[in-house]
């Protein structure tokens, strides 16, 4: 799990960045968020912003680097609204809130994220059988 000094401050540094966004979310998950971390293990965040909205890949870039002179290891963040439907499940569903801004916009969109991935899990499980079938019978080359 992440100290909770480090939590506030890297929470602080994000809203002071993308603030003009009006972030309703930010999010720790991964390895940390489950109590996984090894040394070594990076932290991973992500920001829930409003429908519509999307965060710059060179501003993220150089937020990422303020981050990690932050807390000295590794960081990742990532927009929830730009990343695929497995990630976004990750998110909301392991991970933990640092920061909410408004409960009901978060918790729709949760809603929205949990009910898009349940509809297209069996459509998942079934590529990654075939994948498995493929590896395994050697039909796969590099």
């Amino acid at each position: 799990m992440l100290d909770s000094n480090l939590a506030q401050a890297l929470t602080t540094k994000i809203l002071d960045q993308l603030g003009h966004l009006n972030p309703i979310a930010i999010y720790l998950f991964g390895s940390r968020a489950k109590n996984e971390e090894r040394p070594g293990s990076d932290i991973d965040l992500a920001v829930l912003l409003p429908q519509g909205l999307s965060l710059n890949y060179l501003d993220r870039l150089c937020l990422i680097d303020e981050l990690q002179n932050i807390a000295k290891c590794r960081v990742d963040l990532v927009a929830v609204n730009q990343v695929n439907i497995p990630l976004k499940f990750e998110i909301v569903h392991s991970g933990k809130v640092l920061f909410e801004a408004d409960f009901d916009a978060r918790t729709d969109a949760e809603d929205i994220i949990l009910r898009d991935y349940f509809d297209l899990e069996p459509m998942y499980r079934q590529n990654y059988r075939e994948i498995m079938e493929d590896v395994l019978g050697g039909d796969v080359h590099v």
